[in-house]
């Protein structure tokens, strides 16, 4: 789940209140490379439990920006069990990476308006984020361009036949402007997921490869359409190369993956030793077809509702160097 501390529109607190009327037994906040919200996150947690007779586990965590060396591929790790101590490696990596995020930002403002989009305003990004330009994500950008290139208003004069002119969706403005393999992006700081596995160990935390099939099987641009067959080829390799790298487990329990993906994944995770996770990518108003202990909001009150095992917890707490100490 994303608060407002990164790029998710509730407040720690809104989401504390919406996974206890969901009826969650655990919870955890994973802003992008920050645990800033954890704090107030976790009071709330307590206030609710207290005020209500629950018993909601707090797990403290975040989503670690990673480059999967192998492809290139820009990829998530998410972090479990962070503690708020600031000397943390774990903590002294996010402070790196939010130290790369507020150069790359100013960068990036300056390389649209060389790109030709000259409506996208440091102001406005600041705006639409309401936080400063360094903390502001790729979303915010990408809402700035819709607000500001939406279908019949007046074309910019782009440097290049290729760029796009007007965006009907988020999406169209990652593909067409802001992704990896686009002119407007600015490479991040290359950590990796070993490099992030190796803090997590070292700050008696665990990690996880946030949304595998999203990240790795990517419709290929011919048109074309991958298998499931296809998918647990892509991954295969990689599982097995994360396991080696120290990473703990593997969202397999994920809101946008079909029930076929999830057993796949699943297995793929028992085959390579990792803890199949799950969680529901929740973003609020960001991401509006998910909602917290739910995923995807059309499956409410059917069997497609997400069900992450109650065994993950304890699973991924025996990763830990010291399983029962605090966090």
């Amino acid at each position: 789940m994303h608060s407002k501390k990164s790029d998710g529109s509730d407040r720690p607190s809104q989401m504390a209140r919406y996974a206890q009327a969901v009826g969650l037994t655990a919870v955890a906040l994973t802003d992008h490379d920050t645990t800033e919200g954890n704090a107030r996150f976790r009071s709330a947690i307590e206030d609710l439990n207290a005020a209500r007779n629950t018993s909601i586990e707090f797990i403290p965590g975040c989503e670690i920006s990673c480059k999967h060396e192998g492809t290139g591929t820009s990829t998530h790790v998410l972090c479990y069990f962070v503690a708020d101590d600031p000397t943390s490696p774990v903590q002294s990596m996010l402070a790196d990476l939010r130290d790369d995020r507020d150069n790359r930002n100013v960068k990036l403002v300056r390389l649209l308006q060389d790109l030709g989009y000259t409506k996208i305003k440091k102001r406005r990004i600041v705006e639409i984020a309401n936080k400063p330009l360094g903390e502001a994500g790729r979303p915010h950008f990408a809402e700035a361009f819709l607000e500001a290139y939406p279908p019949g208003s007046e074309a910019p004069e782009v440097a290049y036949p290729d760029l796009p002119t007007s965006f009907a969706t988020v999406q169209s403005v990652f593909d067409g402007v802001l992704d990896a393999s686009a002119r407007g992006y600015i490479p991040k700081a290359n950590i990796t997921p070993a490099e992030a596995s190796r803090a997590a160990a070292a700050s008696n935390a665990v990690t996880v490869l946030a949304h595998p099939i999203l990240t790795f099987c990517k419709a290929p641009k011919d048109g074309s359409t991958l298998t499931l067959a296809d998918k647990h080829d892509i991954l295969e390799p990689i599982f097995a190369e994360m396991a080696a790298a120290g990473v703990s487990g593997a969202e397999a329990y994920y809101s946008r993956n079909s029930p076929e993906e999830t057993a796949m994944l699943v297995e793929l995770c028992r085959s390579h030793g990792l803890v199949a996770t799950g969680g529901s990518d929740y973003h609020g108003e960001k991401k509006k077809d998910l909602e917290i202990g739910i995923g995807m909001r059309s499956a409410r009150g059917t069997d497609r509702e997400l069900k992450v095992p109650d065994t993950v917890i304890a699973e991924l707490r025996a990763r830990r160097a010291e399983p029962q100490a605090p966090c």
